[in-house]
């Protein structure tokens, strides 16, 4: 098995929580996928549940780690010393783990499983038609192509014409007839802002917008198959991986 990724790796990957910028959530997604391929026990991944949380409650709520107890760390003492502590917590549970399950699991095999799962995620969002969840976020977050890339600028100069556009007449209109929170706003997508347009008034939806709704759905129609190509691409890495 090749690409094996070892604790010394990860290791590497997530230092003390001032160098980690991110790398628990590549941890998280490591013992969740452990987990869904049977490789870590249900008492494991509560654990680990446990002290992830812990993490983030500390560093976005300033809730104390009740596992520190156990190492004599209280509330009253210094955030260094809490810091460390709790680094040294998660350190201790994925040394473990990972030393157990060493030669079980694939460094590679993991991260194309990943890039399969946001690509399928990525696939939702356009075949959906929600461009502003994929200009502002998911195009962002994972990387498809360069082809892909240069679909996102078209798109996202496309999406900002309807936006001008929807935005003008659903302010000078009125949507009385529909519930407080039925009422297209800006904070809709343009899909769900031309179904509530066209309900009310057939002629508030502008052969302007219809326009620039098409060429938006034909740019996404061609990511769709972008985004199915690179799946393929990748669902055929993996199976090459399990040959070798």
């Amino acid at each position: 098995m090749k690409n094996l990724q070892t604790y010394d790796e990860f290791l590497n990957e997530a230092k003390a929580r001032r160098a980690w910028s991110g790398k628990i959530n590549q941890l998280d997604k490591l013992m969740a996928w452990m987990y869904d391929k049977d490789i870590i026990n249900k008492g494991e991944k509560s654990r680990k549940d446990s002290i992830f949380r812990q993490y983030y409650r500390y560093y976005n709520d300033g809730d104390f780690p009740a596992s520190l107890y156990s190492k004599g760390i209280s509330a009253y003492q210094d955030p260094d010393t809490i810091e460390t502590a709790l680094e040294e917590l998660i350190e201790e549970y994925i040394k473990a783990i990972l030393n157990k399950y060493a030669g079980k699991y694939d460094r590679a095999d993991f991260r194309i499983d990943t890039l399969l799962g946001e690509l399928h995620t990525i696939k939702g969002v356009v075949d959906d038609y929600d461009s502003h969840g994929l200009v502002t976020y998911w195009s962002k977050k994972t990387k498809v192509s360069d082809k892909f890339d240069i679909m996102v600028s078209q798109l996202d100069k496309t999406r900002q014409k309807l936006d001008e556009l929807t935005a003008d007449a659903i302010n000078g209109y009125d949507f009385g007839e529909l519930a407080s929170y039925e009422r297209p706003s800006q904070n809709h997508s343009i899909k769900y802002r031309k179904s509530k347009m066209e309900s009310v008034s057939k002629s508030l939806w502008t052969s302007a917008m219809e326009k620039e709704w098409k060429n938006l759905t034909k740019i996404m129609d061609r990511m769709g198959v972008t985004i199915d190509n690179v799946i393929k691409a990748a669902e055929k890495s993996r199976k090459i991986i399990k040959m070798d």
